[in-house]
């Protein structure tokens, strides 16, 4: 996801170069980090912080914390999204504008990422057993929707794939076998039903 983030901070910063800025790949960008952990990582993290708040093993303060910086993510990331769409459009975009939104919406991506690392991880690392995260799992599944979950998956790889190949950020090698988050994937077991 930090790589991706990047990849939007090079395109924008493309434009003080005089250089053209890919709006579709922006867009493309800015699709995987908005939809895929909305739909494949959240779900299981937000289960995962409030087990670990309702057991008292996080302050309710923490979690409420990372809870609204997941919400302030998604908020940004759909108010970016739709600007570069309207530019992609054809309309009128300063740069200024598009500049600050992406400087901001990379930096909140950063420091969530860190949060979560510094924080929520080792705790997930200590306390949680597989019967945790297989109840977890048993509880999200069904808001995943398993009937098109692999088409979604394939949905997500090929864009993926194709933001990777476009942008050479080595993101398809190190996102290979993402399901939550590649720290999260070493914590947590393979699930069963």
């Amino acid at each position: 996801m930090l790589q991706l983030a990047e990849v939007l901070i090079r395109e924008v910063a493309a434009i003080g170069h005089g250089d053209g800025v890919r709006l579709t790949l922006m867009c493309d960008v800015l699709r995987y980090l908005a939809r895929y952990p909305e739909q494949y990582h959240h779900p299981f993290e937000h289960a995962a912080l409030w087990r670990l708040a309702d057991r008292g093993l996080l302050a309710r303060a923490v979690a409420e914390a990372l809870d609204f910086e997941q919400r302030a993510l998604r908020y940004r990331g759909a108010g970016l999204l739709e600007q570069i769409q309207a530019a992609r459009a054809g309309a009128p975009l300063p740069r200024r504008t598009m500049v600050a939104a992406t400087d901001q919406y990379a930096v909140a991506l950063r420091e969530h990422v860190d949060h979560e690392e510094r924080v929520l991880l080792p705790l997930l690392g200590e306390y949680f057993v597989p019967e945790d995260w297989n109840e977890i799992a048993r509880a999200v599944a069904p808001g995943i929707g398993r009937g098109d979950a692999a088409r979604v998956a394939g949905y997500f790889r090929r864009l993926l794939a194709s933001i990777a190949d476009r942008t050479a950020c080595g993101c398809t090698t190190s996102a290979e076998g993402f399901k939550q988050s590649r720290r999260l994937q070493e914590l947590r077991p393979e699930v069963r039903s």
